[in-house]
């Protein structure tokens, strides 16, 4: 899958593995993601903590459809409208723990806006 990285020379678009479950998240298909004051300064590296976390993909709050729940997720279905905040928001999938995720609530909002919830 395409994600947006912190790569060795800034910021660029890489194929990267799509990402697994365990238990307690669900896989989403990104549709939308944001950009929050932190970014420039992280996206550089220029806040240590960017250089230390389990994944180079940027990006934290995304929007989109669940595809795929683990065993011990109650209180989403696969196909449902999410908003999910966590890390690697800015590739075409992203993992999150269910707990962190919450439903778009109107069939009717759109992803970009869903996003800002």
């Amino acid at each position: 899958m395409k994600a947006i990285v912190l790569g060795l020379n800034g910021v660029e678009i890489a194929d990267v593995e799509k990402p697994t479950i365990n238990e307690t998240q669900v896989l989403i298909e990104v549709y939308s993601s944001t950009i929050n004051q932190i970014r420039p300064f992280r996206n550089t590296g220029a806040i240590f903590w960017s250089c230390v976390r389990n994944t180079k993909i940027l990006g934290a709050t995304c929007c989109g459809k669940i595809v795929k729940i683990g065993g011990g997720v109650s209180g989403f279905s696969i196909g449902d409208k999410v908003v999910a905040q966590g890390a690697g928001g800015w590739a075409e999938y992203n993992v999150a723990d269910y707990r962190r995720v919450l439903p778009i609530p109107s069939n009717d909002m759109t992803f970009c806006a869903g996003r800002s919830i």
